[in-house]
């Protein structure tokens, strides 16, 4: 493909796609010392994902079936990312899951089969920042995974690491203290809604990341839905869980 690039700009970013399965990012920068009359042209992959989890990972773009396996990166090493479906409105959204075909190494009690179709919230590769994603499996042992993701910006690429929280402490966690129980999903998100039982305890993670300016946070976020169950007139709440203090 013959792509038009106006090098006479300011040095700056850009990206284009050749085809609909590969995108190139390109960055223009000025050249230092006496070469700065030159400018310097540097293409490489759009979207790079590393892992640091020492886990083997599976990827896949939200609302796609097509998977791709994410070994532990060796030297730093990095592997690049191209979205199977570009039509998709969603398709800078990515998910990962865990792969057991070895026997989900470094998870103390994993068998074969239990993390299959666990998958974590998105991802969204196209917007710098961090997050922390969650990956549950089917069954009550092992627990959920923590994942701590952070995406930056390198030369024409969107780097996305991937690392183990340490701590293995989920980002929210929800406490029923009330004799009902409860209902609870975020709210626009059409992941399946959670039963949080009285008195129980649950690990929670966002299951669709906020964009600046949505939902009703204080300076945009994710709202938690709260239902009561079984109540008439449905009783309903939406809560903002990253603004500190009491809500009714």
């Amino acid at each position: 493909w013959e792509v038009a690039l106006r090098l006479a700009d300011a040095p700056g970013r850009a990206s284009f796609r050749l085809h609909r399965y590969v995108e190139v990012g390109v960055c223009v920068r000025l050249a230092r010392g006496i070469f700065h009359r030159t400018r310097t042209v540097t293409l490489s992959p759009r979207y790079l994902l590393l892992n640091e989890t020492g886990l083997t990972l599976l990827v896949r773009q939200d609302g796609g079936l097509s998977m791709q396996r994410l070994p532990p990166a060796r030297d730093a090493q990095c592997v690049a990312w191209h979205w199977p479906d570009t039509s998709s409105r969603q398709r800078r959204l990515m998910r990962f899951g865990l792969d057991d075909s070895d026997g989900a190494d470094g998870l103390e009690g994993a068998a074969g089969g239990v993390w299959q179709q666990g998958w974590s919230g998105c991802v969204c590769l196209g917007r710098v920042g961090d997050a922390a994603v969650m990956i549950e499996p089917r069954s009550a042992r092992p627990g959920p995974v923590t994942l701590d993701v952070s995406v930056r910006q390198v030369l024409g690429s969107m780097l996305c690491v991937v690392s183990r929280r340490e701590s293995g402490r989920p980002p929210y966690m929800l406490e029923n203290l009330s004799s009902s129980a409860l209902r609870v999903y975020q709210a626009g998100s059409p992941k399946p809604v959670k039963l949080l039982r009285p008195y129980q305890c649950v690990p929670y993670a966002w299951d669709v990341p906020a964009t600046r300016g949505e939902g009703g946070g204080a300076g945009g976020g994710n709202l938690l839905a709260v239902e009561v169950e079984g109540s008439s007139p449905l009783v309903c709440g939406h809560y903002a869980l990253d603004r500190v203090g009491e809500h009714r």
